[in-house]
């Protein structure tokens, strides 16, 4: 996509989520328990990795390496899941069975700008 994106990403518990957060801090996002712009939690067995906004752009190097990763582990018994929306409310990148796991919503809100 190329804009700012929600990005909600599950990897199962045990060597898959061990071996997506090798591939995440490879490139400097330090998975923590919370942070500004990544946030980790577990969901019924399920790593889930929450960027609220982040340009997500599918031919970078580091966005190519995650969502082919999650490709090849979402083949076999639904390991893993991805869904994005981007901020003009567009879904995108979506892999896996994400419906188990995310309520999509999506919702406006109003700007208060300055008229001069």
């Amino acid at each position: 996509m190329g804009y700012y994106s929600k990005v909600i990403i599950g990897v199962k518990e045990g060597d898959l989520s061990n071996e997506f957060d090798d591939i995440l801090k490879k490139h400097d996002f330090r998975p923590k328990k919370s942070n500004d712009y990544l946030k980790i939690d577990d969901v019924d067995g399920m790593k889930t990795y929450t960027f609220d906004y982040i340009k997500w752009y599918d031919n970078d190097d580091w966005c190519k390496e995650i969502m082919d990763y999650l490709h090849e582990a979402s083949e076999d018994n639904d390991n893993a899941f991805c869904v994005a929306v981007g901020e003009d409310g567009t879904t995108h990148s979506e892999i896996g069975v994400h419906w188990d796991y995310v309520n999509r919503i999506i919702d406006i809100e109003l700007t208060h700008k300055r008229h001069d």
